[in-house]
């Protein structure tokens, strides 16, 4: 699986999706669904040296590439791997930014991760959505993604939602 993504990043680099959404340096994102991290990097550029990077994943080997791009980076101080299948272990309103890309349509309890993400995101705080398999008004009539979130801008690619 990581070597498909890595042809996909090399067709459509993550930095090219990651324009058309805002970050302001020095804030906290987690990437739930971090897979081999191709967000990690450009992420890191904008967020600088104070931001703090979560990649969250069920897989271990996750971890192994989100250390391994911050050391590259020189960041090893601000990426930090959650092994998870749900609960992240963050505190409540802690997170400014979440990326939920490529993920939602394989997640095992849907409505529960997004509980969780609702919790740890920041009252003015945003999550930023797309699914190659879940697309315009699937997107838009989605029981619990609506349920918890409501969308705020609708992107070449990504969805911008806030907390209902």
């Amino acid at each position: 699986m990581a070597f498909i993504f890595k042809i996909r990043d090399m067709i459509t680099p993550r930095s090219k999706v990651l324009e058309e959404i805002s970050l302001k340096e020095g804030i906290t994102v987690l990437d739930y669904g971090s897979g081999p991290g191709g967000y990690i990097g450009p992420t890191l550029d904008r967020i600088g040296p104070d931001g703090i990077y979560y990649a969250a994943d069920i897989h271990q080997r996750a971890g192994v590439h989100a250390e391994r791009i911050a050391r590259r980076k020189g960041r090893d101080r601000n990426v930090f791997f959650i092994k998870t299948d749900r609960d992240t272990g963050l505190r409540s309103s802690s997170v400014d930014v979440i990326y939920l890309f490529d993920t939602y349509h394989d997640l095992p309890d849907g409505e529960g991760i997004l509980k969780e993400l609702k919790r740890i995101l920041k009252k003015n705080g945003c999550l930023l959505f797309n699914d190659h398999h879940i697309k315009g008004e699937l997107i838009k009539n989605d029981g619990p993604l609506n349920k918890h979130f409501k969308i705020v801008k609708e992107g070449r690619s990504i969805y911008t939602l806030k907390k209902k």
